[in-house]
C-alpha cells in the first residue's frame, strides 16, 4: 500500500544518509542503534497515521510487513556500516602480535638476566624465541593473505589525506597534461 512505501522509502532515506552506500564514514553501534531506533519509530508512526481506514485485520497486516521490511533494512544498513569500520577483522592481527611482542620482552630479560650457565633460562628464552618466531610468522602469513585488502586501505587512506589536505605535488597535479615542451 501506500502507506507502507511512504514509510520504507522516508527510513531508508534517512538511512542511507547515515550508513549508505554513498556515505564513507563508521558509525558507532551505539549511535547506529540508537539512529535506528528512532528513524523506525518515525516510520511506524507515519504508518500508523496515515493507515487508519479499512479493515483492522489488513491493517495489522500491513504494519507487521513494514516491521518486517525495517529489519531486513536494518540489517543491510549495519552491514554497509560494519563493513567501514576501520577495526574490522583487527582481532586477527591483535592476539598473535600481543603474544610475540610479550615472548620478545620476556625473552630479553631472560636473556639480560640470567647467567650463562643455567640450563633452565637457556631453554626458557629458546622457547621465548620461538614462540615470538612462530607470532610474526602467523602475522606475515596473515598480511600476505590480506596483502590485496590492506594494499586497497592504504590507498584510500593516502587519497584521503591528500584531499583533506590540499597536498600534492605540481608534478601530480600536471600529471597527463602533457608539458608546454612536448
Amino acid at each position: 500500500s501506500n502507506a507502507i512505501n511512504i514509510a520504507i522509502n522516508k527510513y531508508k532515506e534517512e538511512m542511507d544518509k547515515l550508513a549508505g552506500v554513498l556515505c564513507t564514514s563508521y558509525v558507532s553501534p551505539e549511535e547506529f542503534e540508537k539512529d535506528h531506533k528512532a528513524l523506525a519509530t518515525r516510520s511506524l508512526e507515519m504508518f500508523d497515521e496515515m493507515a487508519n481506514f479499512g479493515n483492522r485485520d489488513d491493517i495489522s497486516e500491513a504494519r507487521e510487513m513494514v516491521l518486517r521490511m525495517l529489519k531486513e533494512n536494518y540489517e543491510i544498513y549495519n552491514t554497509l556500516n560494519q563493513g567501514r569500520n576501520p577495526l574490522n577483522g583487527f582481532e586477527i592481527y591483535i592476539l598473535p602480535m600481543t603474544i610475540a611482542v610479550i615472548s620478545f620482552l620476556l625473552r630479553w630479560i631472560a636473556d639480560h638476566t640470567c647467567t650463562s650457565w643455567s640450563q633452565t633460562c637457556k631453554a626458557g628464552s629458546d622457547a621465548l624465541s620461538e614462540v615470538y618466531t612462530v607470532g610474526f610468522l602467523f602475522m606475515l602469513i596473515i598480511s600476505a593473505t590480506r596483502a590485496k585488502q590492506i594494499s586497497d586501505t592504504v590507498k584510500r587512506i593516502r587519497k584521503a589525506f591528500v584531499a583533506v589536505s590540499g597536498s600534492g605535488s605540481e608534478k601530480d597535479k600536471n600529471a597527463g597534461k602533457g608539458s608546454k615542451n612536448d
